[in-house]
């Protein structure tokens, strides 16, 4: 992926080279990409995830939001408009660091699993307080988000108060996916496991 653009490379891929495509082009914002990830499933089917602050003028994070672009493998990536964007968040909270990663699930069918962290006022606060959290989205090679996993850490933690900084990355072994970050309190590191990927 270069300037916005995804092209095949025939060396890499053996697919044969696909022009290039265009993820974003900035039309009806005065926007830019704040950070961008990819992952490629098995079948070579692809997915670039990006944070898009759409709303550079205003010098806030408010307007940060979450968007996966999805670009098909083989003759489908041929269409012009053959990669899929699918707006993710869309709220005043800041979403940033979007992560990416493939696995299977136990119905056999590999996904793509988007991770990124969100951040929000506590409405209650005088003095600036902000809660966060890591929110998960799993997605098909079609874009069909998939309804067996947790929407975010909070919830698969049953809300436990783990403080949850921005910096994290997915960790996988053979069996389980796993999202570590570094504990903004303590300093140690602590994992969350999910056994249901």
């Amino acid at each position: 992926c270069e300037d916005g653009k995804w092209a095949w490379d025939e060396d890499t891929f053996g697919n044969g080279y696909v022009a290039a495509r265009t993820l974003y082009d900035g039309t009806g914002f005065n926007a830019t990409l704040k950070g961008l990830e990819i992952a490629i499933l098995e079948d070579g089917t692809a997915a670039v995830v990006y944070t898009l602050d759409t709303d550079i003028s205003n010098g806030g994070s408010t307007d940060w939001e979450t968007v996966v672009a999805i670009i098909p493998a083989g003759e489908e990536s041929e269409s012009e408009d053959s990669v899929r964007t699918f707006q993710l968040t869309s709220d005043a909270n800041l979403e940033e660091n979007p992560q990416i990663t493939t696995t299977e699930f136990e119905d056999n069918e590999e996904r793509f699993v988007v991770a990124w962290h969100t951040e929000w006022a506590i409405t209650k606060s005088t003095n600036g307080e902000t809660e966060s959290d890591i929110r998960l989205a799993v997605l098909d090679k079609d874009g069909v988000l998939y309804g067996n996993m947790p929407e975010s850490l909070r919830i698969a933690t049953g809300g436990a108060g783990d403080t949850v900084g921005s910096n994290f990355r997915f960790a996988k072994n053979i069996e389980d996916l796993s999202i570590l970050w570094a504990d903004t309190i303590s300093g140690e590191a602590d994992e969350q496991s999910y056994d249901s990927i």
